[in-house]
């Protein structure tokens, strides 16, 4: 969310998201995780499975605006600026992916949120599978958005931290541009997120960007290997998925598959939002 929704006060009415003119945000509430750091959520709809939205590096909980409309017609849906984005606490020290679980567990407490889907979008992935980890009495599965990509073990993914960390706005704007998106997308749509995505605080998004790095070598396999829930992915364009890592190392039990949605890059949730709701939907029926 932008610095002037966020100066003007949690649950401020008029509160709007910076990639979508005109829409209002929800009332938003606020937990806090184990570190002390405010948590600002959102609740909307009824009904079962719960959809816990979950979002990418320099993003925030408005990235789903589309979705959290669309699935709190029939599910209960809650989503979460993780600390460091949008309108959640910015002073935490270590921001590594357990720490971004841990903001999403102590949401899931603070809703007393029970048979959840968590859903995350690239970095926002890894987060989901920790949380679920942390929360197994709550989480009934896990959805991944463009994610547990093979490149992030990889050196040309460390040389991007490298450059991001020389120089955080403009590599990230120049990332955001050149790789994230597909070549039809909206051009309002692309210069909106990369600016957002730019914006973000550099001692946020560094070390936020090293703390996936070191999750990818770390626990990419070990965390997948104990994730015992269904677990899919749904991916950009067509195969072959640049995902062959996460396919051999998932337990034979999850269910693992991955949908696609063609013709969409990085964002496709918000570049054809009602293709992947479509797509979402009945990944959601075979959980």
């Amino acid at each position: 969310m932008n610095r002037l929704a966020m100066a003007a006060g949690l649950g401020d009415p008029h509160a709007v998201s910076p990639l979508f003119p005109g829409k209002r945000m929800q009332t938003q509430s606020t937990a806090h995780s184990r570190d002390g750091s405010q948590i600002t959520f959102e609740v909307s709809g009824t009904g079962s499975p719960s959809l816990a939205f979950v979002h990418g590096w320099s993003c925030d909980r408005s990235y789903w605006d589309d979705q959290i409309t669309e699935f709190s017609k029939t599910h209960r849906v809650i989503s979460v600026d993780l600390a460091g984005h949008g309108r959640s606490s910015k002073d935490r020290t270590t921001w590594s992916i357990g720490e971004f679980a841990r903001d999403v567990v102590a949401v899931l407490a603070a809703t007393d949120a029970t048979d959840v889907v968590v859903i995350g979008h690239s970095l926002g992935g890894p987060v989901a599978g920790e949380a679920a980890l942390l929360a197994l009495d709550r989480v009934r599965g896990v959805m991944g958005v463009e994610c547990f990509f093979d490149l992030w073990r990889e050196p040309v993914f460390s040389a991007v931290l490298d450059a991001v960390r020389g120089d955080p706005s403009g590599q990230t704007s120049a990332w955001v541009k050149g790789a994230m998106f597909h070549q039809d997308a909206d051009q309002g749509l692309v210069e909106r997120v990369a600016s957002a995505m730019a914006a973000a605080p550099p001692e946020v998004a560094v070390p936020a960007l090293a703390g996936l790095v070191d999750w990818a070598h770390e626990r990419f396999i070990p965390a997948l290997h104990a994730l015992h829930v269904p677990f899919r992915l749904m991916m950009a364009g067509d195969p072959p998925y640049p995902t062959t890592l996460a396919a051999r190392t998932v337990p034979s039990g999850s269910g693992f598959a991955v949908e696609a949605v063609p013709g969409v890059g990085h964002f496709l949730m918000i570049e054809s939002p009602d293709r992947f709701n479509e797509r979402l939907r009945s990944v959601l029926a075979t959980m």
